[in-house]
């Protein structure tokens, strides 16, 4: 066999395996799913959707649950507000010992820290108590609202609107 159609036979092979290769794949781009990313400095999982394709779904969680996990290995306090510390400037606590030390008035211990009452109560407010009209509750996926950093994330399900509140965006739904 000649030289050349050796490497006649060695190009087929490798352009039909091409296909195989990162960014040449046959991914269908219109297809998205919902995943979920961790961002650290405010301590909370956001939904995104993203097509098959995309290079950096592989750094994110597909369920709300996967990326929860993230959340409790590191307690901060909500909307990225600083710990509240004690006259000895020590901003631990226990949560789980009635005994030990307990925070100062006006903060909650979360996980191991003192975080301040009312800006946890205010963030999760907004995040699980999330309305859009008078009577109609934020979009919902597997039962979780559907919440992310900023309307500028594609999160929100087909026909839903991004709304922008103090702390979170959500998704209305079509009326």
């Amino acid at each position: 066999m000649s030289s050349l159609c050796i490497f006649a036979m060695l190009l087929a092979v490798s352009l039909a395996n091409l296909k195989d290769f990162p960014g040449n794949s046959d991914c269908d781009k219109s297809q998205k799913k919902l995943m979920y990313i961790y961002e650290e400095r405010l301590n909370d999982c956001f939904a995104v959707r993203v097509n098959a394709c995309d290079e950096k779904a592989t750094a994110r969680y597909y369920s709300l649950a996967q990326c929860i996990h993230k959340i409790a290995a590191v307690p901060r306090c909500a909307a990225g507000s600083l710990p509240r510390a004690h006259s000895d400037g020590d901003a631990s606590c226990d949560s789980n010992d009635l005994e030990a030390r307990r925070c100062p008035k006006g903060s909650v211990c979360k996980g191991n820290i003192c975080c301040d009452a009312n800006t946890e109560t205010d963030y999760l407010m907004e995040k699980y108590i999330t309305a859009c009209d008078p009577g109609v509750k934020a979009s919902r996926e597997n039962g979780q609202i559907l919440f992310s950093r900023n309307c500028s994330i594609d999160f929100c399900p087909e026909g839903a609107q991004c709304t922008m509140g103090r702390h979170f965006a959500f998704c209305c739904p079509p009326f």
